[in-house]
Formats: structure tokens, C-alpha cells, sequence
């Protein structure tokens, strides 16, 4: 849990228990001010304090803190993925660079002897017997002579 889920959490607590206890305050005097005893009015709030909602900032707080949580709990999985795919990703974007499907690429990891076969199979192959540099059109020789 983070800092930011603590705090909220926190803020939530103080102002349940900020409104409660001015709640009951106000409960009682409006009582005691309608001619009920101090005892009788306190003893009827108590009761009703347990039929009370939690305010409206309370409940935004808590949900909030919640949310925060789990979006946290998502990133540290995709951050073990990500941190999984980080170790065999040169052989991984090659792979899928060279054609190979995800289950191909697995199936390759799995088993290195088999990664170097493909590997030196999936190569350029050498042009032997083709000529190298630009192909052009034959030219008179005088031309080309005096052009170079």
C-alpha cells in the first residue's frame, strides 16, 4: 500500500469521526434544548448513531483509496511481464522479426540447442555467383571512360 492509499484512508477515518462526534453534539443539544435530560437525549443518539451513513467526502475517500490500490496491484503485474520480456527480448524481437508466432518463439526458448539451429538457418544467404554494386545499363566504353 502506498503513501497516497494511507493518507486517504487516514483523511476518510478523521472526518467519520469528526462528523460523528459533531453529530452527536448537535443531536444531544437539540434534544436537551427540547426539554429532554442530558442522560435520556445521550442514550437515544447512542442508539442512532449506529443507523448513521458515513458522509458523502468519507465514502468518495474510501472508494478513491481502494482504486488506487488496485490500479497498484496492476502495475506491479505488468511490471514483473515487462520485466519478464526484458530478459529474452533481443531473441524475442529478432524471432518475430524473422516470421515466428509467440507459441513458435516459446517453443524456441524452451530449448537453446534448437534456437541456435534456427538461429544459423534463418540467415541472409550468401549472393555467390551474383554481381556486386548497382545493376545499370551497358554504356559505350569511350563514354564511361570519359564520364569517371
Amino acid at each position: 500500500m502506498s503513501n497516497i492509499v494511507d493518507l486517504l484512508i487516514k483523511q476518510a477515518e478523521q472526518i467519520k469521526a469528526d462528523d460523528l462526534e459533531s453529530t452527536i453534539r448537535s443531536s444531544v443539544k437539540d434534544l436537551m434544548s427540547e426539554g429532554i435530560p442530558f442522560e435520556k437525549a445521550a442514550s437515544l443518539v447512542e442508539k442512532e448513531v449506529e443507523n448513521l451513513e458515513d458522509s458523502l467526502m468519507a465514502q468518495i475517500l474510501e472508494k478513491a483509496a481502494s482504486y488506487i490500490n488496485e490500479l497498484e496491484d496492476k502495475v506491479s503485474e505488468l511490471q514483473a511481464k515487462i520485466n519478464e520480456r526484458d530478459e529474452g527480448s533481443d531473441i524475442h524481437i529478432k524471432l518475430a522479426s524473422a516470421g515466428f508466432t509467440e507459441d513458435e518463439i516459446q517453443v524456441l526458448q524452451s530449448s537453446p540447442s534448437l534456437m541456435d539451429k534456427v538461429a544459423s538457418a534463418t540467415q541472409e544467404p550468401w549472393s555467390l555467383g551474383q554481381g556486386a554494386g548497382v545493376k545499370r545499363e551497358k554504356t559505350d566504353p569511350l563514354l564511361e571512360f570519359i564520364l569517371s
